[in-house]
Parts: C-alpha cells; sequence; structure tokens
C-alpha cells in the first residue's frame, strides 16, 4: 500500500518540548533529496523543530513563516543562497543553523526577532565586511556563528 507523504512525514515526528519534531534525511528520504520542502509541512500543527539537513532544496519557501510556532531550524549542506525573508514574521524562532551554504547576507527585519538567540552560518562565503554588519546587526542577543 502506498503511503501518503502526509503519512510518511507523520511517522517521522517526535514530540518535544512545546510540540513536535521533523528531521527529513538524505538517507531516508532519497527521494526527496533536491526537491523543494513539501507543502505537507505546513499542515503539521505545533512544528517547533524542523531539520533539513543535506536535503539540497536549493531554496526554502517564502511562506516559510505559516511555521509560526518554529523554534528551530536547521538547513546546513542545502545549497541555499539565502534566506527567505519571511523568517522574520516568525516571532518564535529562537535558532537558525544554515551551515555549509552559499549564504552571503541573512534577512532584514531579523535582528527585530526577540526570541533569537543563535544564527549558526559557519562554512558561507559572507565577506568579511557583511560579518561585521552583521555582528552589529543583531547585537550582543544573538550568537552568530561564523567561520
Amino acid at each position: 500500500a502506498d503511503v501518503s507523504l502526509a503519512q510518511r512525514l507523520g511517522a517521522r515526528l517526535t514530540s518535544t518540548i512545546g510540540g513536535v519534531s521533523l528531521a527529513l534525511s538524505p538517507f531516508i528520504d532519497p527521494d526527496l533529496v533536491g526537491h523543494p520542502l513539501p507543502q505537507e509541512v505546513f499542515d503539521i500543527p505545533k512544528l517547533v523543530y524542523l531539520d533539513v539537513t543535506g536535503m539540497k532544496m536549493g531554496s526554502l519557501p517564502e511562506d516559510i513563516d505559516r511555521l509560526t510556532l518554529l523554534q528551530t531550524l536547521v538547513v546546513t549542506n542545502n545549497d541555499l543562497t539565502e534566506l527567505p525573508a519571511s523568517l522574520a514574521n516568525i516571532p518564535t524562532l529562537k535558532r537558525v543553523v544554515a551551515r555549509n551554504n552559499q549564504l552571503t547576507a541573512l534577512p532584514e527585519g531579523m535582528e527585530n526577532l526577540t526570541e533569537l538567540k543563535t544564527i549558526d552560518v559557519k562554512g558561507n562565503p559572507f565577506d568579511d565586511a557583511v560579518k561585521v554588519q552583521t555582528i552589529r546587526r543583531f547585537g550582543d542577543d544573538v550568537k552568530i556563528k561564523m567561520d
């Protein structure tokens, strides 16, 4: 019997503090590698942790702010050239891990997220001027990890 993607994602959910966690993996989900984030992800109630490391998505959907309870977003090794500006609209966002992509800047407005504590963008080609500007922009309240 064929399992719908929603059922498959549902089977991958784990309970975590404040909601549920979803991790996609290129080893378990090879058929999703190189494709956009499945729309079914947006239908998961109480999604607070999303990890799509190594899924080679190329970009995140601009409407990612539909995940209104998201606290942690892990998008390491995805060939991302930018993060969607709509991340700045997720008031619960605490942690963004976007290592080893092709990012050269962070979206405007993210510095206004009051819950945001950590941004890890090691392994991205930020130039020195942007690094300094980014660290200043976020101030002392947010830990920025860069090379």
